[in-house]
């Protein structure tokens, strides 16, 4: 199917559809059509953003109209997924998705197909969906990229130097990690501020050394635990020198000279440090 025919298909599709106007700007996007054909297979579309809210119903219409396969459909059939929430009630959208992310996590899939695990799909306005996975090894999350050019390189190396969560497989578009037990530190009301300020520095030091700004909340993504601080969610990290974007957000959360006093000192202690 060439590029001119999917380009042909779709138009006409939303022509006859409901979907919102702005849709027609967003489909002919040189992008999309070139990830749409590239991803053909056989008889059937491939489709990276079959999960996507704008996307989505595209495709569904497209594959009634003309009876289009998605490829990833048929892994569906050996996953049990479940909304958090509503046990027992199967999520179609939801196993759809985590079909997709399957053909790119084959290593994976294959120890959740053996043991049959059920896996529950938490939706995420950023990544559409993250799914929590139980295996007998440990639990594990599986995420869609926010951000596809600095995201794997970043939650590569967080996960290498210590301040992020084990990484269990990478794939396109799509990675499997721990999961962190227990609450992020805006639950976590009676942690105390020294051990705040130290794990923050810490982790803000060995990031800054590898010179990646994480540029998000602390407080929402900071899990302090017995072993060691995490930090979790690099979705909206890159790489920069502008060191001060991260020191404006702990501002924000604790501004006393106590705190600051034990972050400062846990922070060049660990900036020149190449782990935790």
């Amino acid at each position: 199917m060439s590029r001119q025919k999917v380009k042909d298909l779709v138009e006409e599709v939303l022509k006859d559809s409901s979907l919102p106007v702005k849709h027609y700007g967003l489909i002919k996007n040189e992008t999309i059509l070139r990830e749409i054909e590239k991803n053909k297979k056989d008889s059937g579309l491939l489709c990276e953003i079959c999960d996507d809210e704008v996307f989505y119903p595209i495709l569904k219409e497209l594959q009634n109209k003309y009876n289009i396969k998605l490829f990833h459909e048929k892994l569906t059939k050996d996953i049990n997924v479940f909304l958090a929430g509503r046990p027992g009630e199967k999520n179609i959208r939801a196993a759809e998705a985590l079909g997709y992310a399957f053909t790119h996590l084959k290593s994976f899939y294959r120890k959740a197909k053996e043991q049959k695990a059920t896996i529950v799909a938490l939706p995420a306005p950023e990544r559409g969906y993250v799914f929590s996975v139980k295996l007998k090894e440990g639990s594990y999350v599986i995420k869609r990229y926010e951000n596809v050019v600095n995201e794997p390189k970043i939650a590569k190396i967080a996960s290498d130097i210590g301040v992020g969560p084990k990484i269990e497989e990478m794939g396109r578009g799509w990675f499997v990690e721990e999961f962190i037990p227990g609450n992020a530190l805006e639950y976590q009301k009676n942690t105390r501020v020294k051990d705040v300020a130290q794990s923050l520095g810490k982790i803000v030091g060995l990031l800054h050394n590898q010179g990646i700004i994480y540029h998000d909340s602390f407080e929402r993504h900071l899990y302090i635990n017995n072993k060691k601080p995490i930090l979790i969610d690099y979705g909206s990290a890159f790489f920069g020198i502008k060191v001060y974007i991260d020191i404006w957000r702990i501002q924000g959360y604790r501004d006393t000279k106590y705190f600051w006093g034990h972050f400062n000192k846990a922070y060049f202690k660990y900036k020149y440090k190449a782990s935790l």
